[in-house]
């Protein structure tokens, strides 16, 4: 019929029965929501229809598209509560990603990238630090030492302070040494020397200095 709204609505809800009665998989639902998503544009169904498809496509394994498809929610619809829960489902996607192992099913260089272009999703404190340092590691295990460098850099210039911030100074510095980088080893070491250093960590600095 001539009525665009009811007939996009009629869309989301028949893709939504559909899925809950297994009389259409998600592949089908997700082309059809990909089809509702340009159809129908500019208030709550689509930030529905973009969240809906986000999960989706973290269904399929599809991290990026997800990723990007409820970013758009968010950044269209700030105010919105949909839109926060968009944002929850971006984190819990990110920290299945880099904290409970997901990434690692993907290329070492594969998995960087998509954690650079959402690396404002990393959790403030442990959970956070533990994603760089597992990031880092994978890196490090097939010999791509540069980004590895790059990703402990960044901790230690713009996430750790205090004896957090020298251990992690201490593996940036061992980590500039295998690369052939004394003098970035060295300055790693020196402008985070701080006093009261538990003694492994201090006796691995001097070690490496």
């Amino acid at each position: 019929g001539p009525d665009e709204r009811g007939a996009a609505h009629a869309i989301y809800d028949d893709v939504g029965a559909g899925l809950a009665a297994g009389a259409i998989g998600e592949k089908d639902a997700v082309g059809r929501l990909e089809e509702l998503r340009y159809r129908w544009r500019g208030d709550v169904l689509e930030l529905k229809t973009l969240r809906k498809l986000g999960a989706l496509y973290f269904g399929e394994k599809r991290w990026r598209e997800g990723l990007q498809t409820l970013r758009i929610a968010t950044q269209n619809f700030p105010n919105n509560d949909i839109a926060r829960a968009a944002q929850d489902d971006m984190r819990h996607a990110f920290e299945k990603l880099f904290l409970k192992g997901a990434a690692d099913k993907m290329p070492p260089i594969k998995a960087l990238a998509l954690f650079y272009d959402f690396i404002d999703l990393t959790p403030i404190g442990a959970d956070g630090d533990e994603m760089i340092r597992r990031m880092a590691n994978r890196l490090m295990a097939v010999d791509l030492l540069g980004p590895a460098e790059t990703l402990l850099k960044y901790q230690v210039d713009k996430r750790l302070d205090g004896i957090a911030r020298a251990q992690v100074a201490t593996r940036l510095a061992m980590l500039d040494l295998l690369d052939h980088k004394a003098k970035a080893a060295l300055a790693a070491l020196r402008t985070t020397r701080i006093a009261g250093l538990p003694d492994n960590i201090g006796h691995a600095r001097l070690l490496l200095e």
